[in-house]
């Protein structure tokens, strides 16, 4: 299976620490931890943070193949702050190179295409995303994680992004947002039925501590959130991401799918930073 991510790939700067992020980034090295051919879309800088990132995205065997190289913007970086509890806050620098993400030189076979809103926010690289959505053959599963950050918060952009996904990813905080967007219920179920009739054959909504819920519309699944002693929440939506899509890339259920999702973010975590190696027994 071939999970193909779009969008920002960036370093997260929490004081004297610097970490690789970036959502969709984050779900091609988890699909590629988990069994998956993972290949990433996107752009970075001439410079020595992008040659980093290259080299880590080698190291994590993800296809950068068609991550652009541009010597007129910066890499991307994050200011990250944590606060007691664990939970981040972001101070996304713009513009950057994933701001400018071209198109791919050639066709890219895709099992499952991530997205999100976040890379959209610039008119250069919502283009390609929206070229590259219209490319796509009926049988790939178009993911749409929506990831709200500061920068990235337009109401038109969230609701013409649900319309083109098959498997739509939030958050409990993004519930409001998402649902005023679309005319739909704030309440959870009705929500969620509400995200369905749209044409939506999945949903995926994480609420931190208090658990998850994964939809099909005939199935429902409710999950509490598996037990764990957290070190920061960094990337734990998007390790959720990852294991959800290629479970159900793999044939899984409902129930068995949101199980291993569940499993893996709680997890990542109990560790510092979006990516750390999963033991064994979670892959």
């Amino acid at each position: 299976m071939n999970v193909v991510s779009f969008g920002e790939i960036l370093w997260d700067i929490e004081g004297a620490h610097q970490t690789p992020g970036g959502a969709p980034a984050n779900v091609a090295f988890h699909a590629r931890q988990l069994g998956a051919d993972a290949h990433m879309i996107s752009a970075v800088g001439d410079d020595p943070l992008g040659k980093a990132l290259l080299d880590l995205l080698d190291q994590w065997q993800v296809d950068r193949s068609t991550v652009s190289v541009l010597p007129h913007r910066p890499t991307g970086t994050v200011r990250v702050t944590l606060d007691a509890g664990g939970s981040a806050t972001y101070e996304i620098v713009q513009p950057v190179a994933w701001d400018e993400i071209p198109p791919p030189a050639k066709p890219v076979a895709a099992d499952a295409f991530v997205f999100g809103t976040l890379a959209q926010r610039s008119p250069t690289s919502r283009e390609t995303l929206s070229a590259l959505l219209d490319q796509l053959p009926r049988t790939t599963l178009r993911v749409y994680d929506v990831n709200l950050r500061p920068t990235a918060t337009d109401a038109e952009l969230v609701k013409a992004s649900a319309k083109r996904c098959d498997l739509l990813k939030l958050n409990d905080a993004e519930v409001p947002f998402v649902a005023d967007a679309l005319g739909l219920p704030h309440d959870q179920d009705r929500l969620i039925s509400g995200l369905h009739k749209l044409g939506i054959r999945y949903v995926a909504l994480t609420c931190g501590s208090s658990g998850s819920v994964v939809s099909d519309g005939r199935t429902i699944s409710k999950l509490p959130a598996a037990p764990t002693k957290i070190a920061d929440t960094v990337g734990a939506g998007d390790a959720f991401t990852a294991a959800l899509v290629t479970q159900l890339l793999a044939g899984a259920a409902i129930g068995a799918a949101h199980a291993k999702a569940s499993a893996v973010a709680a997890y990542v975590c109990s560790q510092r930073g979006a990516t750390p190696t999963l033991p064994a027994e979670l892959k």
